[in-house]
């Protein structure tokens, strides 16, 4: 009897086990949203000009537009044909980003770093760096975002003081 009685124990512990293993191990572990990252790309900026007075950068980002050259700045922006960093701050000759959301793979023909430089978030902007691997601003050289990837090496020249070619 007592060995029937350990049998049914060791059977109860199995059953218990095997089901305490199912309940924690169903997190979606094999589901493709955590398998995938949001699409990308970073760089570094060089600052190779002095920095002007802060209150000239109110805002630096990197952008990505999907039409070169942009006709309308904002339209480009707002429809969603452009994409863009968050804010970065100007306060190194070496500055590192990243541009990383859902939905933003394609071609992307011209990557700029553009300022805010006055109080009118509409118009107050100057491009002053351009993605480009000859280092002409005058001819620049588009990305292409692949899904599930963050292209890296996106690097970029800023000089605040010879403003490459305005797209506006």
């Amino acid at each position: 009897m007592q060995k029937t009685n350990m049998e049914h124990r060791s059977l109860t512990v199995t059953w218990f086990f095997l089901l305490a293993v199912l309940v924690t191990g169903c997190d979606n572990g094999l589901s493709p949203d955590l398998a995938s990252i949001d699409p990308g790309f970073s760089g570094t900026l060089r600052v190779v000009s002095d920095f002007p007075p802060p209150d000239s950068v109110r805002d630096l980002r990197v952008v990505a537009f999907k039409v070169y050259p942009p006709k309308d700045i904002v339209f480009e922006v707002l429809s969603g044909r452009a994409v863009f960093s968050e804010s970065l701050k100007a306060d190194s000759v070496v500055i590192p980003y990243i541009v990383q959301q859902p939905g933003i793979e394609g071609k992307y023909p011209y990557v700029v770093v553009a300022r805010q430089y006055g109080p009118d978030v509409m118009n107050d902007w100057h491009v002053v760096g351009v993605y480009t691997k000859t280092n002409d601003p005058k001819k620049p050289d588009g990305i292409i975002i692949k899904p599930n990837q963050v292209t890296k090496g996106i690097d970029i020249t800023i000089d605040f003081y010879h403003l490459p070619p305005q797209p506006f």
